[in-house]
């Protein structure tokens, strides 16, 4: 070692030198205290990350913004939004490049769409990077089928892309998907063994059946029954066959009367048919079966109304019933922008609601719901009589905004229950009525549904729509941009049309005709 490095590196505070040994000792020292330096900085920022990408179980990063989305403002709206997006840009660095590039996109539609972890004054910044990765998975679901659909050879293909449901995780979609086949209903098992055993069954109906999948089946009429009824909104909860039992009884006293019961309940089947427990939900939120439903309801003595039996949430009503509708799952993005439909489950699909008991029936079945089993038997019924409750597959509908859905585009794993009203002949499709609010799917004349430019649609435009006359500041009117808390219920949507004589989405599983109904003394 040259004598000026050594003599440099080799002087204590005294002037005494030292032996190489101690300098070489002197030296390692130091770089061991430095990389135990570096390496504590790099679990702490490791730990930050780990932090703020939210793997800490139970552990959520919030930020502050100095404004609210809660305003009848839109240039106040905007503001916020725009503060938010910048700072929430900084956020999600370390994420997926392709989807960081989505940002804006997913932007705009929490511009439209109120969200628990987005509208407010502070946002959950756990929750807001899953749910961009979760929009992230539905606009692929949407270029791909889009892409299949355009393969269909419809002249009205199915049409993809950004509904309320674009954030949810797909556990999330397949929670509010609540069919099930039916207990009661053996005619399926008849079919197969009418294949394996000939004769057992009469043969028009069997020749109905191949026919059914016969390609090029046209429509022989146009119907539309959606007069005798409503779209609702189901919620978070997996009660759609509730909806579905209850919207086909009410279609069917009204077509059998000519009298209209009124709303009936879907609550008190949620309430008091099952008592059960599944993955964030309980009791009838756990899925059920229409034809089920009847045969218990004949046996109950009927099914109340909706103002009877008590079904609609809202604080003013929680107040005076005390009941605890708050819900684990109540931030998991609501079905619509004034939150998850109108009922106690719907809102809170992980409560257990007490059945209450001594309830008057408005309206009771005189036997037993009877299934038909091809589309020819179903068309001539959809043409002549009314509306069905039918089940389908529905896994293929989050994405769903107008056209016609062709068989190969629909699966046949049934998942959901839902109102078969009507056929187009034009369209050659089937109408059918879905649970999931008027925001959703197409009007009966195959128009996209309302939607709203603004989260704060409704506040601007009001409970009696005087405020949809109002100027903007950018020009135009609120109605411009709040058709959904603008429109009429002419526009409304909540229907989808699925390509007819195709079996599409399996509708021939389980078509159930309600039995002969009357008013309850």
């Amino acid at each position: 070692m040259p004598k000026s490095l050594r003599d440099s590196d080799s002087s204590d505070s005294d002037g005494s030198s030292q032996s190489d040994g101690a300098v070489r000792a002197s030296n390692i020292c130091r770089t061991l205290g430095v990389t135990l330096v570096v390496i504590g900085l790099s679990a702490i920022v490791l730990w930050l990350v780990m932090f703020k990408a939210g793997s800490t179980p139970g552990e959520h990063v919030m930020l502050s913004f100095k404004c609210s989305d809660n305003t009848s403002s839109i240039d106040e709206l905007l503001a916020c939004h725009k503060k938010k997006g910048e700072r929430l840009g900084k956020e999600i660095l370390d994420m997926d490049a392709d989807c960081v590039g989505k940002l804006e996109t997913f932007q705009a539609f929490l511009l439209a769409h109120k969200r628990a972890y987005y509208h407010h004054d502070a946002v959950d910044v756990t929750e807001f990077r899953q749910r961009l990765e979760n929009f992230c998975g539905t606009l692929s679901s949407i270029e791909m089928r889009n892409a299949q659909a355009n393969l269909s050879g419809l002249s009205n293909p199915a049409k993809h892309g950004v509904t309320k449901y674009a954030d949810w995780s797909p556990d999330e979609f397949q929670s509010i998907l609540g069919g099930k086949g039916g207990s009661w209903m053996d005619s399926r098992l008849e079919l197969m063994e009418e294949r394996a055993h000939p004769g057992t069954l009469d043969g028009r109906r069997l020749d109905l059946l191949d026919k059914m999948k016969e390609k090029g089946d046209q429509a022989s009429c146009t119907s539309d029954w959606s007069s005798r009824g409503q779209v609702r909104n189901q919620g978070a909860c997996g009660d759609c066959w509730t909806f579905s039992t209850a919207e086909s009884m009410r279609a069917a006293m009204w077509q059998q009367t000519g009298q209209d019961p009124g709303v009936l309940s879907t609550q008190y089947l949620t309430d008091c048919m099952t008592e059960e427990t599944c993955k964030g939900s309980v009791n009838g939120c756990c899925g059920g079966n229409p034809g089920d439903a009847m045969k218990w309801l004949m046996k109950q003595g009927g099914i109340p109304t909706q103002e009877a039996y008590g079904d609609i949430y809202s604080s003013e009503q929680d107040a005076t019933s005390n009941a605890d509708t708050s819900s684990s799952g109540s931030s998991a993005g609501p079905v619509s922008e004034t939150g998850n439909g109108i009922t106690y489950s719907g809102n809170a699909p992980d409560k257990s609601f007490q059945c209450k008991s001594g309830i008057p029936p408005a309206v009771q079945l005189e036997g037993g719901p009877s299934v038909l089993k091809t589309e020819a038997d179903m068309e001539s019924f959809v043409c002549e009589t009314g509306s069905m409750s039918i089940l389908v597959d529905a896994s293929a509908w989050q994405t769903y905004s107008g056209g016609v859905m062709d068989a190969k585009s629909c699966g046949t794993a049934i998942d959901h229950a839902v109102m078969l009203i009507g056929v187009n002949q034009g369209e050659n499709a089937w109408l059918v009525q879905n649970s999931w609010g008027v925001d959703w799917g197409i009007s009966t004349s195959g128009q996209a549904a309302p939607s709203n430019k603004y989260s704060n649609c409704a506040t601007l435009a009001g409970k009696d729509q005087k405020g949809c006359r109002d100027k903007l500041q950018g020009g135009g009117t609120v109605a411009d941009d709040c058709s959904a808390s603008c429109g009429d219920s002419s526009t409304s949507g909540g229907y989808i049309w699925l390509q007819f004589g195709a079996n599409t989405c399996d509708i021939t599983y389980e078509a159930v005709q309600v039995p002969t109904l009357k008013a309850a003394s």
